[in-house]
């Protein structure tokens, strides 16, 4: 009888535990899969700029949202010689650029043509100005964003459509 019980205790301590054993090397613990997707949903590497073209969807500039053109695109595209060029709604720009693989960006000053156009230069000069302010990019659910170091401006953009 003594030899019945020992052998039913130790099934009950040993099965449970090389069950859990066997199961562990098969099985991902859900944090580790959260923590996994998280990484994989945020990129900060720099050669994911490239080499597309990039239309803006939003702007905020010190925490004040800037009404974008309906009829026209306001733009950025990355060149691999750290260039960075677009449309402004106007004007055409370019500025210098240096990106991390920590996520940070950081422009030059922004040089533009000097076009004049009605209706347009707030936002033209409301993006260049965003620019300049510029600490961090990350890209996120297909989009690029581009944040000030206090979060205070914010410029997100979609890949653009190719025609």
């Amino acid at each position: 009888m003594n030899r019945k019980l020992l052998l039913s205790l130790l099934a009950l301590i040993i099965l449970p535990a090389l069950v859990f054993v066997l199961v562990s090397q098969f099985v991902t613990p859900v944090g580790v899969l959260a923590e996994s997707a998280e990484k994989s949903a945020v990129v900060t590497d720099p050669q994911a700029l490239l080499p597309s073209r990039w239309v803006m969807d939003s702007l905020e500039l010190d925490g004040q949202a800037v009404v974008l053109p309906e009829d026209k695109d306001l733009t950025i595209q990355f060149e691999d010689g750290e260039n960075a060029m677009g449309e402004g709604g106007c004007n055409g720009f370019s500025a210098p650029y240096e990106a991390g693989s920590d996520g940070s960006l950081t422009f030059g000053p922004v040089m533009s043509t000097m076009m004049f156009c009605e209706n347009s230069s707030e936002q033209e000069l409301a993006y260049f100005q965003a620019l300049e302010k510029v600490t961090s990019f990350h890209l996120e659910g297909g989009q690029l964003i581009l944040a000030s170091e206090d979060g205070t401006t914010a410029i997100v953009y979609s890949p653009a459509v190719e025609e």
